[in-house]
């Protein structure tokens, strides 16, 4: 019983730590929230691409708020690999929250941000992906 316990709740904390939030058409953000290990990031990108297409979005936000500031090899290889898959299948992406600490372990780790958007704030991600599609809030 401990064990069917143990699963149930291990299956729910995938489920919420990184939801796709659908927050206007076209436009799905995604928080990255703790540390991931291989076997997370992998279950993340594989849930995330197989979740992605219902939600018809053309712009993908991650926000990297909630990452530990002790990056590791498996968040900036998740990190590349969301990026790089939703580049594929014809979506543009978007980075938010990024620390002071976080920019400098991303240049230390050498990744490429080429082509990738950079916002301080999920607010400016969004108004940013808006005017990719001639959209603007008015208000």
């Amino acid at each position: 019983m401990v064990d069917e316990r143990t699963e149930t709740l291990s299956t729910l904390v995938k489920e919420i730590s990184s939801p796709l939030i659908p927050v206007l058409d076209g436009i799905v953000v995604m928080p990255l929230i703790g540390k991931y290990d291989e076997a997370r990031a992998d279950d993340l990108l594989s849930r995330t691409m197989k979740n992605l297409p219902d939600y018809h979005a053309d712009f993908l936000i991650l926000d990297v708020t909630g990452l530990d500031d002790d990056l590791d090899a498996y968040s900036i290889s998740l990190l590349q690999s969301l990026t790089q898959s939703t580049r594929l299948l014809g979506m543009k992406s978007a980075i938010v929250g990024i620390s002071p600490n976080l920019s400098m372990k991303l240049i230390e780790a050498n990744v490429n941000m080429k082509g990738l958007n950079c916002f301080s704030t999920l607010k400016h991600a969004i108004h940013f992906a808006l005017a990719q599609k001639g959209k603007q809030i008015i208000g």
